[in-house]
């Protein structure tokens, strides 16, 4: 079969944004076991951070990655795929990353706003919101506070109503592979 390996995940869409956001949405649902709340939250600061773009490299060359980690978290991220057996660069590598670093260093972040998050509209927005303040820190924090509150409640808590919860089967269908 043509195409690359993530794991064991199989998606169908020939649009690679849209893969990595399935795949994205999946390891959080079952992964982390997020809420749709609290995935449309993650969603969102994503999209704003990266555009989905893995690799996506902003302030001024210093960060790096979906999450945009800079110094100090980059050095962490590489580290702890190495230590890990797992790439760096790879999609697998940086959500597994994202869930320990957020796990052991953002912990009021991850209990209380994340899985612990109201599974409402409402829910979304405010965990958006402390995500984005807590964990991604923008230079222009008030005006990506209200751009962020927006796009979770006309974009990705909508769209977490669209997509099933059960477990598909990760072999089943058409298309190619994703790394």
């Amino acid at each position: 079969m043509n195409g690359k390996t993530y794991g064991y995940i199989r998606v169908s869409s020939k649009d690679q944004k849209t893969d990595r956001l399935l795949i994205i949405v999946d390891f959080l649902r079952d992964e982390m076991e997020l809420n749709d709340a609290a995935v449309a939250a993650v969603l969102t600061n994503i999209d704003r951070e990266s555009s989905f773009r893995e690799s996506s490299v902003g302030d001024f060359n210093t960060a790096y990655g979906m999450f945009q980690w800079a110094g100090i978290r980059q050095n962490r991220l590489i580290a702890y795929c190495t230590n890990h057996s797992l790439e760096w660069d790879s999609l697998e590598g940086k959500l597994k990353y994202f869930q320990y670093e957020i796990e052991k260093d953002y912990p009021d972040l991850y209990r209380y706003v994340l899985v612990h998050c109201t599974d409402s509209e409402e829910g979304a927005a405010k965990a958006a919101f402390y995500f984005c303040q807590t964990y991604e820190v923008p230079t222009n924090m008030n005006a990506e506070l209200d751009r962020r509150t927006k796009l979770v409640k006309e974009v990705y808590y909508p769209l977490m109503a669209t997509m099933p919860a059960e477990e598909q089967d990760p072999l089943a269908g058409e298309g190619e592979l994703l790394s």
